[in-house]
């Protein structure tokens, strides 16, 4: 039941995003349509039977709430369609069609840079929110052969009994002089993040991992999926197929003899089939008090400790392993907040612009309609909190203001392509061409929402 009712939370939450973020496109629309003095009969969030509808005696714009909440619109007089019914052909001079063409493209531009702006300040404030870390990066690299520098992402675990005795017996078998540690003073070394030809390179624990059933090997990777709260280390192991491509030198000396192929399938505690027992699972951990030998990390790893453990998985668990991940919180300061802002909206931008990119080369597998949104809401909330859903309500606002600069009918880019193609020739296109064309485009806009849906929920399924 409580999942039903989280469910729904998620849903609710997705629907008031997209409300706001359509709301803001729309009275961008609006506020530039009235500065230039064009009439519009209403500004209406969703689409189909109107749940609410209200008009001010004296002013000349209905405010409308309807069933569909998928999208909104501002009705301007000017545009393709008979006038509204109830509403009387004001004069002629207040056609958006009537205007000059550059003031037409500002009110055509208002909705996506108010949706870019609004981006801009949800990322800011994601950025002002708590942070929460399970990893860092050290302060230098470690040598792991004469050629190879490779970044040490490494994070302070809590051991539990069972790390500890390993810890206890490994110093009670040192001899006397030797380097000895305690256990709060190791962390995990896990190696640099890094994808190359869909192979995966980073947070890798150990290659030549056998999984019941399976004839090829398996190569575990720490993909934390829960920062918030602290967990078990083994509920963020993931265990990708190895892939037939070599190593780049130096990996092997960190348990890898393997790369992870990501597009091979990955199996993870929550799809292991109860009772599944993987053996010989090894953890590295690297003596923390690396500072203490004056940054000699080459000392350090050969200090190392290898912990190597049996797991067994019921009900979508790990038994314990011994070793949790604390939850690291930060709170940045007014110039860390900025800068971490100053990171984020270039790299998001990136992204976004990429990721449409990809439609047109790579199909549809990287997108995600309001079905695959709602159903990533649990692990952005999961991962970052509060903080992440703003940074993820940003991503959103700054996609759809992106995404309707596409010179496709139906689009905000389209009617602007044709404003500047009529500024330029000095003729306007036949209204017959341009409701062919809308028409035609709008019907590519809802079959590409149903695809994109069917994918959305084929990968839920699978």
């Amino acid at each position: 039941m409580t999942g039903v009712f989280t469910t729904i939370g998620n849903i609710v939450l997705m629907l008031v995003i997209l409300g706001i973020l359509v709301a803001i496109h729309e009275a961008g629309h609006l506020a530039a349509a009235k500065i230039f003095k064009v009439y519009c009969f209403e500004y209406s969030i969703g689409f189909g039977p109107a749940i609410f509808k209200k008009k001010r005696k004296k002013g000349e714009t209905a405010f409308a709430l309807r069933a569909f909440p998928l999208g909104g619109y501002v009705s301007m007089y000017g545009e393709p369609g008979v006038v509204p019914e109830g509403f009387e052909a004001p004069d002629d001079s207040r056609s958006l069609e009537r205007i000059p063409k550059w003031k037409k493209s500002i009110v055509l531009l208002a909705g996506v840079t108010m949706n870019f702006i609004l981006g801009l300040i949800l990322i800011y404030i994601s950025a002002c929110c708590p942070h929460y870390y399970s990893a860092y990066q050290a302060s230098s690299s470690i040598s792991l052969d004469a050629n190879t520098e490779i970044p040490v992402y490494y994070l302070t675990p809590e051991f539990s009994g069972p790390v500890k005795s390993y810890i206890d017996e490994i110093n009670n078998a040192k001899g006397d002089g030797e380097t000895k540690f305690e256990a709060q003073d190791y962390v995990l070394l896990l190696n640099h993040q890094e994808t190359l030809d869909g192979n995966l390179y980073g947070f890798g624990l150990c290659s030549g991992v056998r999984i019941p059933g399976e004839s090829q090997k398996f190569v575990a990777t720490f993909v934390p999926q829960n920062l918030v709260s602290g967990k078990d280390l083994l509920s963020s192991l993931y265990f990708y197929r190895e892939s037939a491509e070599p190593l780049p030198e130096g990996y092997a000396n960190v348990n890898l003899s393997k790369a992870a192929d990501i597009a091979g399938g990955t199996y993870n505690a929550g799809n292991l089939p109860d009772g599944a027992k993987i053996t010989s699972l090894s953890l590295t951990l690297l003596p923390i008090k690396a500072e203490a030998m004056e940054k000699d990390w080459q000392k350090a790893y050969e200090n190392r400790l290898t912990y190597t453990f049996d797991v067994e998985f019921n009900e979508g668990k790990a038994k314990e392993s011994g070793v949790y991940l604390p939850v690291i919180q930060q709170n940045l300061d007014f110039k860390g907040t900025w800068q971490e802002w100053s990171r984020l909206v270039p790299y998001s931008c990136g992204a976004i612009v990429k990721g449409i990119g990809s439609l047109f080369t790579g199909g549809f597998k990287d997108m995600s309609g309001i079905i695959g949104m709602t159903a990533a809401l649990p692990s952005v909330e999961a991962t970052g909190g509060v903080g992440y859903v703003f940074l993820y309500a940003g991503l959103i606002s700054i996609n759809l203001a992106f995404f309707n600069l596409l010179p496709f009918p139906g689009l905000d880019g389209w009617a602007l392509l044709v404003t500047i193609i009529e500024g330029i020739s000095k003729k306007k296109v036949p209204e017959k061409v341009k409701g062919i064309v809308s028409y035609v485009g709008l019907a590519l806009l809802l079959g590409l929402m149903v695809v994109i849906a069917v994918k959305d929920i084929i990968q839920l399924i699978v």
